[in-house]
């Protein structure tokens, strides 16, 4: 793997991680600027209501699939770092079944 790949392997799960925290934080400010119209009494528009429910719904399910993706490592007792490293070393090797990519076959050679 290529420093390169390893980086943005390492972006995508760390923002993976952060998700439910940003969907949340969306619905929360959804709902508080519905708070703040109602309270100055300040015409909410009706999307706007809406969205704040499609972020709440949003928010749950973001953290739900988050959850399912952190499962394995749960269950698997590594840390993050082992984790990322396990990530890794899956990249390196074709799924059972599957020819090895292009990629796969230059980066490192599968060492089983």
């Amino acid at each position: 793997m290529t420093p390169a790949e390893r980086a943005q392997l390492l972006r995508r799960w760390t923002a993976r991680l952060g998700l439910p925290g940003d969907a949340t934080l969306a619905a929360t400010a959804a709902r508080r600027l519905l708070g703040a119209c109602r309270l100055v009494d300040v015409a909410v528009p009706w999307d706007v209501e809406g969205a704040a429910e499609v972020l709440e719904g949003a928010a749950r399910a973001i953290g739900q699939e988050v959850a399912r993706a952190r499962a394995p490592q749960r269950r698997s007792g590594m840390d993050e770092a082992a984790y990322q490293r396990h990530l890794e070393r899956r990249t390196r090797r074709p799924a059972p079944g599957r020819p090895a990519t292009r990629a796969q076959q230059e980066v490192v050679p599968n060492d089983d």
